[in-house]
């Protein structure tokens, strides 16, 4: 029935004759078949015929002083008819169909954070102007080179990492910190002061001893101060200086354990009365000096100039004991704990690039929650030669 009917367009009918089987006989001779015939009464009933044969059923009903009405048309054919009727509407949105088609892979809206005012000002100068990324596809953007080029221009910027999220290109920046005050006298050189993999080294003063992509381990010489030449000759110190950034990987876990020591309901037990005004609520004194509310009876005081509840119900003393968790309860309380220690272990100046967690139930009911987490940081402690 689906096959004739949409494609086609169909009209359901109503009609009112003194003979309808005779009706429906003739219309079929015409080449006009009735479908989903339903009989109202002994002189009416309805169907479904093709759009394209309404004319001529119009004809045969004249022709034998029939009753023929049209209340209902659908399919394909009045969709498109109707569409084609509304030129303004079918232009407007086949153009919206095709603008959203060509911006979606495209950049439409830039964010930059991590720095401060004048550098955020200055990166997005660089981009809209200089680099006029607004508008460009995302396919064929580099972002290390952009990276690179952020970078570059302020020197109070030591790292920038580009991200899409659909047509937004977020920047973030991580600034330059101050070099603490040292003895420039004292000859030295930068070490590594975690495991990482370097991104980015940069060395103003001394000799760089790894380059971008290896893998470097905690103590591991990152820049020599000192220059005295391989073959010999005089030696040359100096006191190292540079710019380092890493990615270090960190694997954090927390676990939860299904019972917990936490207030429960105690056998002492008082009964009190509620009113609620304006939003407020006023309680009745229990006696307990942490307790728990359970009102079970409330009617309003209609015959009061203002709103008033009373309710009436029952305090529980609240004590120390064994609580039970639900699933929701205990992971609600890992990912809060989660977060606090991830919080603590990474350093202000961090820049996460990804992040991934494992969620895994024990046999005795236990959660263990672990984030394994990536990150952009500053690398380097320095060691007096």
């Amino acid at each position: 029935m689906f096959l004739w009917k949409f494609p086609c367009g169909y009209a359901k009918i109503v009609l009112v004759c003194a003979r309808p089987e005779r009706f429906i006989n003739d219309a079929l001779r015409c080449g006009v078949p009735l479908h989903n015939i339903r009989r109202v009464s002994k002189r009416e009933l309805t169907a479904l015929v093709r759009l394209n044969g309404a004319d001529a059923l119009y004809e045969l009903a004249h022709e034998c002083g029939a009753e023929l009405r049209i209340i209902k048309t659908g399919g394909a054919a009045v969709l498109v008819s109707s569409l084609l009727s509304r030129g303004a509407l079918l232009i407007g949105l086949f153009s919206a169909i095709l603008l959203m088609a060509l911006l979606s892979k495209r950049v439409l809206l830039i964010s930059v954070d991590g720095a401060n005012g004048a550098s955020v000002r200055a990166v997005r100068a660089l981009i809209e102007d200089e680099l006029r990324l607004r508008t460009k596809r995302i396919a064929q953007l580099d972002r290390e080179l952009i990276a690179a080029r952020i970078a570059e221009a302020d020197p109070s910027i030591a790292l920038a990492s580009i991200d899409f999220d659909g047509v937004i290109m977020r920047v973030h920046l991580i600034e330059r910190t101050p070099e603490p005050e040292e003895d420039d006298a004292l000859p030295s050189s930068i070490h590594a002061d975690r495991d990482c993999v370097i991104i980015r080294i940069a060395a103003r003063e001394g000799r760089a001893a790894v380059r971008a992509g290896d893998a470097v381990r905690r103590g591991e010489l990152l820049i020599s101060g000192d220059l005295t030449p391989e073959q010999g000759g005089e030696a040359r110190f100096v006191h190292a200086r540079g710019e380092i950034v890493g990615e270090v990987a960190r694997r954090i876990a927390v676990r939860v354990e299904p019972v917990c020591i936490a207030p429960v309901k105690g056998e002492d037990r008082a009964e009190v009365c509620a009113i609620d005004v304006f939003g407020l609520r006023l309680t009745s004194a229990s006696g307990f000096s942490d307790s728990s509310l359970e009102l079970t009876e409330s009617s309003a005081l209609d015959a009061a100039f203002i709103p008033l509840r009373v309710s009436k119900g029952v305090a529980h003393r609240l004590v120390l004991g064994e609580k039970r968790l639900t699933h929701e309860q205990m992971l609600e309380e890992a990912e809060a704990e989660l977060a606090a220690k991830l919080l603590a272990a990474l350093p202000e100046d961090a820049l996460i690039v990804s992040k991934s967690t494992e969620l895994l139930w024990d046999e005795d009911g236990a959660l263990l929650l672990t984030a394994t987490v990536h990150t952009y940081e500053k690398i380097g402690f320095t060691r007096y030669l």
